[in-house]
């Protein structure tokens, strides 16, 4: 994953990289434990890659236990996200869902 991805961005493309995780640690705008879920991007593309599973507890920049969750500013903006061509298979996990609240579209 790449380091040191700018506050602003709203697009990210990640595909054809040969990514085959998303790493719990990895480096983030701010302190979260992922990304590029965790930047405020709006739509983010890792397609075409050889990721097996997600987990959203890990992608997740806050504890899907805390109160942050009421708090709408807290909450990632996370809009549109692009899995396909992986190793993936529906169902998205629920705790994408709960921690991506505005995500409109997921693509598997």
């Amino acid at each position: 994953m790449p380091a040191n991805i700018p506050n602003g961005i709203t697009q990210l493309f990640l595909d054809r990289n040969n990514i085959d995780d998303i790493p719990k640690s990895s480096p983030a705008p701010q302190p979260a434990p992922s990304v590029p879920c965790s930047t405020p991007s709006w739509s983010t593309c890792i397609s075409t890659n050889s990721i097996e599973s997600i987990n959203g507890t890990q992608l997740c920049p806050f504890s899907l236990s805390s109160e942050s969750l009421t708090d709408e500013a807290l909450m990632p903006r996370l809009r549109y996200l692009r899995l396909d061509g992986n190793h993936l298979s529906p169902p998205v996990p629920l705790d994408i869902i709960m921690c991506f609240r505005h995500l409109k579209s997921i693509v598997i």
